[in-house]
């Protein structure tokens, strides 16, 4: 029994030990730059916490696991939003669709900022 309980604590300590991937999008002129690392968890697969580059103001901001809602990567669909630390404005809203890719999964959409520009935005994983 206490070998059982042990096994299952590791387990469950370990989750973002699972991380097998990452998660990069750019703007066109790479304006705006997304990182994160990604694992096969239950819920929002993004691993820690989201960096966005914004290479206009040349600030780095990163955003904790908990400011991102929505869902993500579902289909053919890839979906990220991030909230403020309040939950109150979104900042980022990221639409894209899997357009293919060899080296792996490339996908094509918009990233809507919070004060309502539209730009094009490619993500691999």
């Amino acid at each position: 029994m206490l070998k059982a309980l042990l096994l299952l604590s590791t387990t469950l300590l370990s989750l973002n030990s699972f991380a097998t991937g990452s998660l990069y999008c750019a703007t066109e002129q790479t304006e705006y730059e997304f990182f994160a690392s990604t694992g096969r968890v239950y819920g929002n697969p993004i691993v820690g916490g989201l960096l966005v580059n914004n290479n206009v103001s040349e600030e780095t901001e990163e955003y904790l696991n908990s400011q991102i809602v929505g869902y993500w990567n579902m289909g053919d669909d890839l979906k990220l939003a991030v909230t403020d630390d309040q939950a109150m404005e979104l900042l980022y809203v990221i639409e894209a669709k899997y357009i293919g890719g060899e080296e792996g999964p490339l996908y094509e959409g918009t990233l809507t900022l919070a004060n309502g520009s539209v730009l094009k935005v490619s993500c691999e994983q």
